[in-house]
């Protein structure tokens, strides 16, 4: 399975993918770095467009301004993450000398991962971290109490500054009528992935502004348009009204909940449709 194959959704495990979506909902940038046995074999690691256009994005690297060959070759620190150690070691950028393919050389990198794998990256201030999404899910990791090595790294690029009114939680009031603050202002900066209103606003139109799945309808307002393919699994991507259905608040939650437990399974309309009705069925009994 070639590099491109690997990150698609349908070769996605439910560990890969929960740590995708983990990492997207924190609104941190990153790219994937998926490995075959030819990798391994030959040593070599292609800088694919998606790493390449990821690295410039975020001004870690510009492999178009760089000449061939690896004399011309940049150097970063680069560390390897796992649950027990932060290891530090380092990354060579360059271009080859005859084509000029993009390649991407992490010193130790196989001592981390293994062919048939993904593996995140993440450009943080100057250096690149990799995170091994095969054998550990980020969003579970976030969760425990336990301190290790990967969510020490996590709380370095996610901003969740506490307020000094975090403290008070419903179950600390002894009181009923004890007053609590809630809507502190914070200011926070966020990476979000951009969406056409126009062309949801058109499949809204089509569908009768009603949800697909429970008929709900109130003023051609409130409902929601759901990719069916989402634009957190496939980056920058082509959509057209039919790659998108109308569904009310409710149903679209439901809808990414069945798109996390089996991707493969709800990606086409009918289906997805057909298993939301079945739980909202179940719920009714």
């Amino acid at each position: 399975m070639t590099q491109a194959n690997r990150i698609k959704p349908a070769n996605l495990s439910i560990k890969e993918k929960e740590s995708i979506y983990f990492i997207e909902s924190k609104g941190v940038d990153f790219s994937l770095l998926a490995t075959t046995q030819t990798m391994k074999n030959k040593k070599i690691t292609d800088a694919t467009k998606i790493i390449s256009e990821y690295f410039h994005r975020v001004g870690f690297h510009n492999y178009d301004d760089q000449e061939r060959g690896k004399a011309q070759k940049v150097t970063k620190d680069v560390y390897f993450h796992t649950l027990d150690k932060s290891v530090k070691s380092l990354a060579s950028l360059y271009k080859a000398e005859t084509r000029g393919d993009k390649r991407l050389n992490l010193t130790d990198f196989w001592n981390y991962t293994d062919s048939n794998e993904v593996n995140m990256l993440i450009a943080d201030e100057g250096s690149l971290n990799v995170l091994n999404i095969s054998r550990i899910n980020l969003a579970d990791i976030w969760k425990q109490n336990k301190p290790n090595k990967i969510k020490s790294f996590l709380n370095t690029i996610i901003s969740e500054e506490p307020s000094i009114f975090d403290d008070i939680e419903l179950e600390d009031i002894e009181k009923p009528d004890q007053i609590i603050i809630e809507g502190v202002l914070r200011e926070r900066k966020v990476l979000a992935r951009s969406r056409n209103k126009a062309i949801a606003n058109e499949r809204k139109k089509y569908d009768k502004y009603s949800c697909k799945a429970c008929n709900f309808h109130y003023q051609d307002k409130v409902v929601e348009c759901h990719h069916l393919n989402p634009i957190s699994m496939v980056k920058e991507s082509k959509v057209s009204i039919d790659s998108l259905v109308t569904l009310c608040p409710t149903c679209h939650s439901i809808a990414h909940q069945l798109l996390k437990a089996d991707h493969t399974s709800n990606i086409k309309e009918k289906a997805l449709i057909k298993n939301i009705k079945a739980i909202l069925r179940d719920i009714k009994m």
